[in-house]
């Protein structure tokens, strides 16, 4: 997949922004769940811009595994969450403005609570923006499971002794399938 490196500058905002957008055209994506990403993407850049190192870039990438699309936007930046974006919003002139951002804290709450995760180590925060779950993302993991159960349970049997085998078949296994035909 392509990916678009930009400067820590406030100016760049549009270009990273008009960068993800072209690229979910081209996935075509519903205008609406394209207006959601665009408008949580330049939140992230603002606030990855704001706190960024002097001189840094700011990476964004967008990502799909198994029909899953999610656009990820890494810096080199200290760590913050959602309510720190809340926060530059804010409407702050007087005490009737209360409803309003209230109104705006739920709207952030809502558009982020499920679709954005914000992940920091050593300095560098990566946002990931997930724009699609994929449909079959369940049973690839089942899968998945099966295979490598399948893998475990005849690595067990012809490398390993077999009261060993039958040890871990007793403390591990078992109990795990009793929870399960008993749940």
């Amino acid at each position: 997949m392509e990916k678009k490196v930009l400067q820590a500058q406030l100016s760049n905002i549009s270009d990273g922004v008009e960068f993800v957008r072209s690229f979910l055209k081209k996935k075509k994506f519903s205008n609406r769940r394209i207006a959601q990403t665009l408008l949580t993407v330049e939140e992230i850049l603002a606030k990855m811009i704001s706190s960024a190192k002097e001189g840094s870039d700011i990476s964004i990438e967008p990502t799909g595994l198994f029909g899953a699309t999610s656009i990820q936007i890494k810096a080199q930046c200290p760590e913050f969450n959602v309510s720190d974006i809340y926060e530059n919003l804010k409407i702050q002139d007087q005490d009737e403005d209360t409803e309003i951002n209230n109104a705006i804290k739920k709207l952030y709450n809502n558009l982020f609570s499920e679709s954005l995760t914000i992940k920091a180590a050593k300095e560098h925060t990566t946002a990931t923006i997930s724009v699609k779950k994929s449909a079959y993302s369940g049973l690839i993991y089942t899968l998945a499971s099966l295979i490598l159960g399948t893998i475990t349970g005849f690595l067990i049997q012809s490398f390993l002794p077999s009261d060993i085998g039958k040890g871990i078949s007793s403390i591990v296994f078992t109990p795990i399938y009793t929870m399960f035909l008993n749940g």
